[in-house]
């Protein structure tokens, strides 16, 4: 129990006037008296009980105090008080203590006494141990010689109160959603509130791990229901417990795990929105001075993707590693001006006649910042060299209901941390920030959860403002049905990855937190701040002497308001973890006024399947066996058509309908404009018709963007170089688009 440090302990009648100064905690006498009372009696009853039971031949059940009646041990405890009435004054129950002392002479008479008295003699014993249990019990819980009424804050609940006020809060939301597992024994925990978020902290050794099994099980459980399930697993321990090889529903990403999955990159970077989000997993945004050589890092980053994508649609990381590794400033001005522009003032100085590139500091830098930042990508095609690999679409697995792959186990391997590192950023950027996205609608059900166990070991998932991508996971999970669930060792873990402003933000918008246990520390004492404070009315006596006998009394009586921290970072520290045979932890919420310490049965997890089945490292393929670079070459030395120059018979280079987004595959929308028609043609229609153009394709831009054509369409206002590049890009990829950019270009 709490606040019971550095007491002294007495033992007093409740009535007494006797002053007790000081941090006294008592022990009632006649609590005391009561229970051994009570204590003795049920342990007498119930042992006379069980030995009327025992009948041997050696050890007969006593007859029945009128030989006839059957011997029940009820009717012998009964004639037994009525033997003590009898030797009271007045002398009660004469003729029943006759017959029972009659009873008496004959098992006497017979040398069968000892049937009765053994069993009278073992029942005291029993009693006696009940009176001893009493005694004990109390000794072990005296109360705080206090008089006080707690008027407002939290309370600590605990056991059974806690489980009693936490089901009674429970039952409205169990009605709303239902249950998909149990807080603790005999608390289900209502999956409303688990779309609501989770903040778990746990010490190392303090049960983290078990306290979160339920929940994950009962999640990939659910994948039968379509619920889908991310795990960020840094032990390998739910791996090990609940990854099924022969489940289709179940996938593994870890690129130097044999059973791991392939993301599809081609099929889920789509956009060059998209595009440049996945660069950003390799790039951190940078702030000040350091944002020119990140932004151009990235632009180089998007445009060599750009090109494998447009060499071949089913192009791999192992592609883009090429292009970044092998190309030279030519060959990067090649790929740049030909099929991504706003990258092409990031390679340096290009000659308008002769076409040759002049490298300079700023340039050189960029490509130096690149290859450093992409250290991971590269390192990936040592181990997703196999094109038979099993993939997964990670866009479709956030918005395809019917996809097969519902549970995905990821595993991070600091042998290989910037690789391994990278990959788990990128994914776990992508999923999350499609919860801004339209492709996910809102839900009313559960549609899916986020496990992030030690979630800041890979590093900041960012997007490409440098806030945290968590933000848009608890900003728009709730109202589309996707948990979140973060945890960690302690919170200074976090707030170093993060900072300290955006760890607090998380603690404010999640509605369940849970702390395993942790050392005396940051944790502790800001858990103990959050708890806040207890007001309670203390009623307060004066104490003086007695004229007469010169001891102490206790005069008038007062009452006050105190306040006092409900909970001590060393009480919390100290109280928290394993007990033996269950884990013990705090549980706080949103809407609930108390704090609750729970337990949950300390059962270790039982791995069934390897933690790891290591994948066959293949060395890098020299330059002349990577595909994309060949087909650079070829396509430098005019061998092959680029994309802005298609073929008579066969365009090569990926379609629009395969790389644009949904809004550019409507072939039927708008008829294909006649660009040969005469320039005689009214402003007013060539207008109208780069509208419609625009409207097809303006969710793809960023807003910054979006407002500059906006005003070009409206006042006619010029926009930037740099995107009318990227309608010229656009324009190559599908020449539908030709009018759009024309439009543009002659503002």
């Amino acid at each position: 129990m709490f606040n019971q440090t550095n007491r002294e302990v007495k033992w007093v009648w409740r009535y007494s006037k006797t002053p007790q100064i000081g941090n006294v905690w008592v022990i009632y006498k006649e609590d005391v008296l009561l229970l051994s009372i009570f204590s003795f009696v049920l342990a007498f009853i119930a042992a006379t009980t069980i030995l009327w039971e025992l009948n041997f031949s050696f050890f007969p059940v006593p007859p029945a105090p009128d030989f006839v009646s059957p011997s029940v041990a009820i009717y012998h405890v009964a004639s037994w008080l009525k033997l003590i009435v009898n030797a009271l004054p007045f002398h009660f129950y004469k003729q029943d203590a006759g017959h029972y002392y009659y009873m008496v002479k004959w098992l006497m008479e017979h040398n069968m006494l000892y049937i009765l008295t053994a069993r009278i003699y073992i029942a005291l014993i029993a009693g006696c141990a009940g009176v001893w249990m009493a005694i004990k019990y109390k000794s072990k819980h005296p109360v705080p010689f206090e008089k006080t009424a707690h008027k407002r804050g939290m309370r600590v609940l605990e056991a059974q109160e806690a489980a009693y006020e936490l089901n009674q809060t429970f039952a409205r939301d169990l009605k709303r959603m239902g249950s998909l597992t149990t807080l603790a024994e005999n608390v289900p925990f209502p999956t409303v509130r688990l779309l609501n978020h989770t903040f778990m902290v746990g010490a190392s050794g303090t049960g983290k791990s078990l306290t979160m099994r339920p929940f994950i099980k009962a999640a990939v459980e659910a994948a039968d229901a379509g619920v889908r399930t991310i795990i960020l697993d840094p032990k390998y321990e739910w791996t090990e417990a609940f990854y099924d090889p022969n489940n289709p529903k179940h996938a593994i990403l870890d690129p130097t795990d044999s059973r791991s999955v392939v993301p599809d990159y081609a099929a889920d970077l789509r956009t060059i929105a998209l595009k440049r989000k996945f660069a950003n997993s390799y790039i951190p945004p940078g702030k000040g001075d350091e944002a020119l050589w990140s932004n151009g890092a990235t632009l180089q980053f998007v445009g060599y993707q750009i090109y494998a994508e447009a060499k071949f649609p089913d192009y791999t990381v192992t592609d883009i590693s090429d292009l970044i590794t092998y190309c030279n400033l030519e060959q990067s001005a090649f790929i740049f001006k030909n099929y991504f522009p706003d990258a092409l003032d990031t390679i340096g100085q290009i000659d308008e006649q002769t076409g040759e590139v002049e490298a300079n500091v700023t340039s050189y830098g960029m490509r130096m910042n690149l290859k450093g930042f992409v250290n991971g990508l590269t390192d990936l095609s040592r181990y997703w060299y196999n094109p038979q690999q099993r993939k997964i679409s990670l866009y479709k697995f956030m918005t395809d209901p019917d996809y097969p792959i519902k549970v995905l186990f990821i595993k991070p391997n600091d042998a290989e941390r910037l690789m391994s590192s990278g990959v788990i950023r990128s994914c776990l950027n992508y999923m999350i920030s499609m919860m801004d996205q339209p492709a996910i609608t809102n839900s009313d059900t559960l549609q899916g959860c986020f496990f992030l166990d030690e979630f800041q070991a890979p590093g900041a998932l960012l997007t490409e403002d440098g806030d945290p991508t968590i933000d848009k996971l608890f900003d728009r999970g709730r109202s589309k049905g996707w948990a979140g669930w973060l945890a960690m060792q302690a919170q200074e873990q976090a707030a170093i990855v993060y900072d300290e402003a955006t760890v607090k933000k998380w603690l404010g918008v999640t509605s369940n937190y849970i702390l395993c246990g942790t050392s005396v520390g940051e944790t502790s004492s800001g858990v103990s701040e959050l708890i806040g404070k207890a007001y309670f009315d203390k009623v307060h006596s004066s104490y003086g002497y007695d004229p007469q006998t010169g001891k102490r009394k206790m005069g008038d009586e007062s009452v006050q308001q105190h306040d006092e921290a409900v909970l001590l970072a060393s009480e919390i520290a100290s109280y928290l973890g394993p007990t033996g045979t269950h884990l013990r932890y705090l549980y706080m919420a949103a809407r609930m006024k108390n704090v609750y310490i729970l337990e949950t049965p300390l059962v270790p997890l039982k791995p069934v399947q390897p933690a790891w089945v290591p994948q066959p490292e293949k060395q890098r393929s020299p330059m002349a066996q990577s595909r994309v670079m060949n087909a650079l070459l070829a396509e430098m030395k005019g061998e092959m058509p680029s994309v802005h120059e298609p073929a008579v018979e066969d365009p090569p280079g990926v379609s629009a309908e395969d790389y644009e987004p949904d809004a550019l595959s409507g072939e039927g929308d708008y008829p294909e404009e006649d660009f040969s028609q005469s320039q005689s043609e009214s402003i007013d229609i060539e207008k109208e018709q780069a509208f419609k153009l625009y409207v097809e394709v303006r969710d793809t831009f960023v807003a910054d963007e979006i407002e500059l054509l906006d005003k070009a369409f409206a006042r006619r206002s010029p926009i930037p170089i740099s995107l009318k590049r990227r309608l010229q890009t656009m324009a190559r990829w599908k020449p539908r688009y030709q009018q759009l950019y024309e439009y543009v270009n002659k503002l």
